[in-house]
């Protein structure tokens, strides 16, 4: 069994951990799914965000505490984790274990920094190329809340896949550089399984409380409206408490599913909650570099 690193903070439900059998050049986070908890790494990084469903609190590690290409230490306390699981010791005694779920098909997950085969940091170029010709690329303008985006649709068998945008110009270029994905297509999903049309109540199973951010403004002559989820659990790739995340997770619902007791005026309305009508699912999810406004 590879060793882990688990960090003293037992209490507040969190391990670091990263896996000697995957490749060392991968800079993909992952995110596994267990039966107490979800736990993402980054093998290049050695960064860990680890969240146990009977704990309140999840926080996100680097590999400070790293002593071996998969073993970590802090004080009495040393983890494993294999691709099957992870184990945390306390003076060589088994004090935690949980079971990792079996991972979707790459094809179809929606990872942080990826959704199948399109990945943050890729040309439309480079994703044209890995794709084939049975995938069709096509001009798409999607309406956000501060701006249009205009990307790309990625096509297969007559059916949108997901889309990409680029932060770089608004003419599309096989050069262009990805900066965000998104999609409505429910055959993509998380490693938790969370995927478009998943009641939020389920989400929260994986990803902790939901809390739903409501905006409205006016665009030109238009009024658009847009309501987004955050879950307290909600994977990302942070490299501590201070630091904001390179990329992550975003998750939108269908305006308005909230339940709000009041709404802010700051020349737009906004409300936040953490109550919701029920039967609201997810209408969309995506991955985006921080600092490209999506939205």
């Amino acid at each position: 069994m590879s060793k882990l690193k688990f960090s003293k903070l037992l209490s507040t439900g969190l391990i670091i951990f990263s896996l000697s059998n995957l490749s060392k050049a991968d800079s993909s986070p992952i995110t596994y799914v267990g039966k107490k908890g979800n736990y993402t790494i980054n093998i290049k990084t050695g960064v860990y965000q680890g969240c146990v469903y009977s704990q309140p609190k999840c926080l996100s590690l680097g590999a400070k505490s790293k002593i071996g290409s998969s073993i970590w230490k802090n004080g009495d306390y040393t983890y494993s984790v294999t691709p099957n699981g992870v184990h945390v010791y306390r003076n060589s005694k088994d004090i935690f274990e949980d079971t990792f779920a079996k991972q979707p098909s790459t094809a179809n997950l929606v990872n942080l920094d990826s959704i199948g085969q399109a990945k943050l940091g890729m040309t439309y170029g480079q994703l044209k190329a890995k794709l084939g010709k049975a995938y069709q690329f096509k001009p798409a303008t999607l309406t956000f809340l501060r701006f249009v985006g205009k990307g790309i649709a990625i096509v297969h068998s007559g059916k949108i896949q997901y889309y990409a945008f680029s932060n770089t110009s608004n003419q599309i270029s096989e050069k262009n550089v990805i900066d965000a994905l998104v999609t409505y297509n429910p055959s993509y999903q998380t490693s938790a399984g969370i995927r478009p049309g998943s009641l939020v109540v389920e989400s929260e199973k994986f990803y902790g409380q939901a809390r739903l951010l409501y905006e409205e403004r006016m665009k030109g002559k238009e009024r658009f409206k847009q309501e987004r989820v955050y879950f307290t659990k909600e994977p990302d790739d942070t490299n501590s408490i201070t630091q904001l995340s390179d990329w992550g997770l975003f998750f939108f619902i269908k305006p308005i599913s909230g339940i709000y007791s009041k709404f802010e005026n700051f020349g737009f309305v906004s409300g936040n909650t953490n109550k919701f009508k029920s039967g609201t699912r997810i209408q969309w999810i995506g991955v985006r570099y921080a600092g490209y406004e999506l939205f």
